[in-house]
């Protein structure tokens, strides 16, 4: 169940390779995503993606991941995708 408090989630991951990708944020309900203090976006989980798209020109080999979950949330990860995934 969610806390329904916002909260702020960060973590470090590194890049092999500096493709084109995306941030799966099933499990959040709505969070705005920073990589590497760039804005990446907004996230509804009424849809119609459950993806948000990263370019690979804001990757580096070593990346920071910061996401502002403004209705809370129990889920404390995501995972990157090579492929959209919508509703």
């Amino acid at each position: 169940k969610r806390s329904g408090a916002p909260l702020f989630l960060k973590a470090t991951f590194r890049a092999e390779q500096k493709t084109d990708t995306f941030v799966d944020m099933r499990g959040f309900s709505n969070a705005v995503v920073f990589i590497n203090g760039f804005n990446l976006g907004r996230f509804l989980k009424k849809g119609p993606q459950y993806t948000l798209y990263l370019p690979g020109t804001l990757l580096k080999d070593e990346n920071e991941i910061v996401i502002l979950e403004l209705e809370g949330t129990k889920k404390t990860s995501v995972s990157l995708t090579d492929k959209p995934i919508f509703k």
